[in-house]
């Protein structure tokens, strides 16, 4: 079976590979994510963290991490919001000297809902957590190779 190259298909190929032969030809490097903590929101019980589990808070959900060096509690204080913007609560205390610290130097920190907790998960006792109810969601903190 042949095919038939027809003016107009030739005339996309041609742009196309203008268009290509045009744009600069540099490579994007994307740092590689190492998983570096599994945790238990801090605080949820006094944010939103009650809120969005209401709405729905699926696995695999991006969350987002902002520093708070000004917190009065906390001078590392690392808080972890929701998909919508709102404050679900933060970084257990013990875990984000460490993390605050590579957010600090500019290193890239993620953290997504891996699942909610279960019964069983404090006795496998693989995560950090200052408290937390059966239900409220586990996250991975992921950070970019040094």
């Amino acid at each position: 079976m042949t095919q038939t190259l027809t003016r107009r298909g030739l005339l996309q190929a041609a742009t196309a590979a203008a268009t290509m032969a045009l744009l600069p030809r540099t490579a994007v490097v994307v740092p590689a994510m190492q998983p570096c903590l599994d945790f238990a929101i801090a605080g949820g019980a006094y944010h939103g963290l009650g809120a969005a589990l209401r709405a729905g808070l699926p696995a695999g959900a991006a969350l987002t991490l902002r520093r708070e060096p000004d917190n009065p509690h906390d001078a590392n204080a690392v808080a972890v919001h929701g998909p919508d913007g709102t404050r679900l609560g933060y970084v257990p205390r013990h875990a984000n000297p460490s993390i605050a610290a590579a957010m600090d130097a500019g290193r890239a920190v993620t953290a997504e809902v891996l699942g909610p907790i279960t019964d069983d998960a404090e006795a496998a006792g693989d995560f950090a957590f200052t408290g937390y109810c059966t239900g409220d969601p586990l996250l991975r903190l992921s950070m970019a190779a040094a």
